[in-house]
C-alpha cells in the first residue's frame, strides 16, 4: 500500500533552509552510510526491516551531490525509485531545490575506493 506524505514538502523545504544556515560558511565532510537501508527514517523506534543489500559508504565536500550518488545508487540497485513508490515522495523535488539555495550541485563523479 502506498502512503502519501506530499503535504510535507514545506517541511522538507524548512529543513533544506536549516541545512543551509548550518553549512554556510564551513568546510565540511559529509558521510552517508547506505547500509540496512529501511523505508523509514532511522529516527522511528523498532526495529526495521531493510528493503535491500548493503551499498557502501559514500562521503563528499558537497552534500546535495552525495545525496543525488546515494539516491541514483540505490534507483540503480532497485530498478525503481523504492520511496518514491512507497511513499509518493520524489527525492529529486528536494535536491533541485537544494541547488536552487545553492546548497551544492546534483552533478557528482562517483570514485571508487
Amino acid at each position: 500500500m502506498i502512503q502519501r506524505y506530499p503535504e510535507y514538502s514545506h517541511l522538507r523545504e524548512k529543513i533544506a533552509k536549516y541545512a543551509k544556515g548550518v553549512l554556510e560558511g564551513r568546510d565540511v565532510w559529509c558521510i552517508n552510510f547506505l547500509n540496512n537501508i529501511t523505508y523509514n527514517c532511522d529516527c522511528f523506534s523498532g526495529k526495521q526491516e531493510p528493503f535491500m543489500e548493503d551499498i557502501g559508504i559514500l562521503m563528499s565536500k558537497d552534500c546535495v551531490a552525495l545525496d543525488k550518488a546515494c539516491l541514483d545508487l540505490v534507483k540503480k540497485q532497485k530498478g525503481f525509485d523504492p520511496f518514491k513508490a512507497t511513499y509518493e515522495i520524489d527525492g529529486e523535488y528536494i535536491l533541485n531545490f537544494c541547488e536552487k539555495l545553492r546548497i551544492g550541485k546534483k552533478k557528482y563523479k562517483l570514485v571508487e575506493i
